[in-house]
């Protein structure tokens, strides 16, 4: 039984790992930093103001200079990557697009080279990504873009012909769970896995700013099963979950962190069902 025990605790250790966080300044992003550290980890933090955890390296996501240069300061080797840097709709569509989806996956392009197998991606997403099945045929053009500046013109393209910024959320998220999809196909042969953690109602900054945009009626809607909203380190738990060996079968999926908000939505009828009643006899 201890020997088990402390055979889980050990493959959720960091000891002796180098990670890169982006967005790492705030909300989720430095929630996940400072438990990463508190697991042993070196952390390198990426944002585009100074963060107080880690080693700090500033970075834009809308800027790829930025980007290749700060990678290039941290150098190898890295052994997770957590890309939680993001915007929401205070932003214009192709902004959004830009940093969510285009800024994020050329971290990724420069950061692969420099991991091992056995290392790590996850990128947290939303559950706003959830139905992203039904919207491969939209976002793939956007996917399969190469490069920065290609996916930058695409962003820019989207946005000239009218996309507003909510629609936009959305899409970049249906393209961040795509992209994971690919990615870790493309990738499985170096052992590096490729996941999303998608969050829901987590009470940072961004969400904060959300609220402050929206009536008070659908403020209020907007929460988990039992009206509970979530804390940035819970959505740290499974992201430095699913970076760790303990995780290490996990691949190519996503992990929704929302406080039971889809399976709301899928199948809120399960409410009406009669009660668990013991066996019969």
């Amino acid at each position: 039984m201890m020997t088990t025990q402390a055979a889980f605790f050990d493959h959720l250790s960091y000891a002796g790992r180098h990670v890169v966080v982006t967005g790492a300044a705030s909300g989720i992003g430095e929630a996940t930093a400072r438990l990463l550290e508190s697991l042993g980890a070196e952390v390198h933090a990426l944002d585009r103001v100074p963060s107080s955890v880690g080693h700090d390296h500033q970075a834009d996501l809308r800027d790829p200079a930025s980007i290749e240069r700060a990678i290039a300061e941290i150098g190898g080797p890295i052994h997770a990557l957590f890309n939680s840097a993001g915007v929401g709709t205070e932003v214009t569509a192709a902004e959004l697009l830009l940093v969510n989806f285009v800024g994020t996956r050329h971290v990724v392009d420069n950061v692969v080279p420099l991991m091992p197998p056995g290392s790590a991606i996850v990128t947290v997403s939303s559950s706003a990504g959830a139905r992203w099945r039904e919207h491969v045929d939209d976002v793939r053009p956007l996917v399969e873009t190469s490069g920065f500046a290609a996916g930058k013109a695409w962003t820019d393209a989207a946005a000239a012909h009218g996309m507003p910024a909510n629609e936009a959320n959305f899409l970049s998220r249906f393209a961040l769970h795509l992209y994971t999809v690919a990615k870790a196909q493309q990738l499985a042969a170096r052992g590096i896995r490729v996941n999303t953690v998608s969050a829901f109602a987590t009470l940072t900054p961004m969400f904060a700013s959300f609220l402050a945009r929206v009536s008070d009626e659908v403020g209020a809607s907007i929460s988990g099963l039992g009206g509970r909203r979530g804390l940035p380190e819970e959505q740290a738990y499974a992201l430095a979950f699913i970076n760790s060996d303990a995780a290490g079968y996990i691949n190519g999926t996503d992990l929704l962190v929302d406080g039971g908000n889809i399976a709301a939505q899928d199948f809120g009828e399960a409410v009406n069902l009669p009660p668990v009643t013991q066996p019969r006899r």
